[in-house]
């Protein structure tokens, strides 16, 4: 992070607040509703099943953000971008999907990964358009993500193709540590040149999303079937971050980030059924979420607060599981 253009007033430094455990009391909730639908033993066209999916998987992702020189997005547009790149994972998840008598479908799925490997880039700017760059470094990054999510719809039949619209809350949390730095780009002190030791920052999001979508499954025949899920998310956003290398930022929580945004979740899978109650899954699923003009808040040693534009934040992943699926 350069050295800010900012206003100094004397806030006090918000709390981290975790919200893991708050949304996943509120995805027990969702699905204690639902089993209290399934409860009524109405009538329907469908009998009730259960199926259990697990999943273990790769993916490869990219992560960036930048922010201007004041609050006004000005002086310049663009003062500082970080970017991770490469950001390989590897996880497990599980996905409950319940349908009632009354076609009523409910979809929880759950998912941990590790990262075991990616890159950053971290330029600052004199100029606009992200023109004099006068600093530069790289770094290595590792961490952690989850997911979790549910969805609840209706499920209807058209054409052989079982059709289910779509409401969905999702929580996304990803945790990302910085090491091994080394400086390529220095115009400040052109000397300074090189690896630099220390480096242990931290970079931690969290995502809360309400949004629409629709899942198509068709069965070819009697043991294949491919299932598509597509929804769009509304998002909002928030960050912290732990810069170590900065005497002048305030510690753990150097400076944090809030927005909203929206995005997209697609997946596709693919089932081949071994037995009545097993099947082998191969499982594709993409996203790209995006967070446009939000607040930067930095935190100093001193106790003052300043204050950035938040331009943009982008989060694209791809990833690729195998799995199984169990019908209760």
């Amino acid at each position: 992070m350069p050295l800010f253009d900012c206003s100094m007033t004397t806030k006090t430094q918000p709390i981290n607040v975790d919200y893991t455990y708050r949304y996943l009391v509120t995805l027990l909730l969702l699905v204690l509703a639902q089993n209290a639908v399934a409860d009524l033993n109405l009538d329907g066209p469908n009998p009730a099943a259960t199926d259990v999916e697990l999943f273990l998987g790769a993916s490869e992702s990219e992560f960036r953000w930048n922010i201007a020189g004041d609050a006004n997005g000005e002086n310049p547009n663009i003062l500082s971008e970080l970017t991770w790149r490469d950001v390989k994972s590897n996880g497990v998840g599980i996905s409950i999907t319940s349908v009632t008598e009354k076609s009523l479908v409910g979809i929880l799925d759950l998912f941990y990964a590790e990262i075991d490997s990616g890159n950053v880039q971290d330029s600052d700017y004199f100029d606009d358009g992200k023109n004099n760059e006068f600093l530069r470094s790289y770094s290595s990054t590792d961490g952690e993500t989850m997911n979790a999510s549910y969805q609840l719809g209706w499920m209807n039949k058209i054409r052989g193709i079982d059709v289910v619209p779509l409401v969905a809350v999702t929580y996304a949390a990803q945790k990302f540590n910085t090491f091994d730095g080394v400086t390529t780009v220095n115009t400040l002190v052109p000397n300074d040149i090189g690896p630099f030791e220390g480096l242990n920052s931290s970079f931690d999001t969290r995502w809360v999303g309400a949004g629409l979508g629709i899942l198509a499954e068709h069965n070819w025949h009697s043991k294949l079937y491919i299932k598509l899920n597509i929804t769009s998310y509304y998002f909002d956003y928030d960050a912290d971050a732990n810069w170590n290398l900065r005497a002048d930022f305030a510690h753990p929580v150097s400076f944090s980030h809030e927005g909203e945004g929206y995005g997209m979740n697609a997946t596709i899978q693919l089932g081949w059924q071994i037995s009545t109650k097993y099947r082998v899954l191969l499982r594709a699923e993409s996203f790209k979420w995006r967070i446009d003009e939000g607040v930067d808040y930095v935190f100093f040693s001193n106790g003052t607060e300043g204050e950035t534009q938040l331009n943009e934040t982008v989060l694209e992943s791809t990833s690729l599981f195998l799995g199984v699926r169990y019908t209760l």
